[in-house]
């Protein structure tokens, strides 16, 4: 296991988790969740930790590595080197992903915005046509017999004649 490849090369070498962690760059608890199983060392850390123990780096990530096994799967350094590039490569094209899927975010949010007072302002022209159309001039003879006009009024027999003083 590698906890276990991890600890034992630590203490061969005469190395405490406060050493070890200051050379590799990482906390000591980071090394100690290492020895304990909860995490395992990153590629590049696996490739730090190969150098400074002479074992390769896969050993240190691999669980199915066994170095008294001859059969074990041994992924060369050069291999490890060009799957970390390569891996880097793909998260430089994520990233460049990512900055297009905010920009059209943002270019969404400013188009819903823009059709909103679209049809904001169609909703207010068809609100003033309908207001013109149905403006109807007072000269006009069709209004309905039960409204009072000013014509209408004037022919009433109600009409107050002014008096004369």
């Amino acid at each position: 296991m590698v906890n276990d490849l991890i600890k034992d090369c630590r203490i061969k070498h005469g190395y405490t988790q406060d050493s070890l962690a200051l050379y590799l760059n990482v906390s000591r608890q980071t090394i100690s969740n290492w020895e304990n199983g909860k995490y395992k060392p990153d590629p590049e850390t696996s490739k730090k930790l190969s150098v400074l123990f002479g074992l390769p780096s896969v050993a240190f990530y691999d669980d199915s590595y066994d170095p008294n096994n001859s059969n074990s799967t041994v992924v060369s350094d050069e291999r490890m080197d060009s799957v970390v590039d390569r891996l880097q490569e793909i998260q430089l094209v994520l990233e460049k992903y990512s900055e297009q899927l905010e920009k059209a975010k943002r270019t969404n949010k400013h188009l819903i915005i823009a059709l909103i007072f679209v049809i904001l302002f169609f909703m207010v022209l068809i609100a003033a046509i309908m207001f013109f159309v149905n403006y109807r001039d007072p000269n006009t003879p069709d209004y309905p017999p039960y409204m009072i006009t000013y014509d209408t009024l004037l022919e009433s027999e109600y009409v107050v004649e002014e008096s004369v003083t």
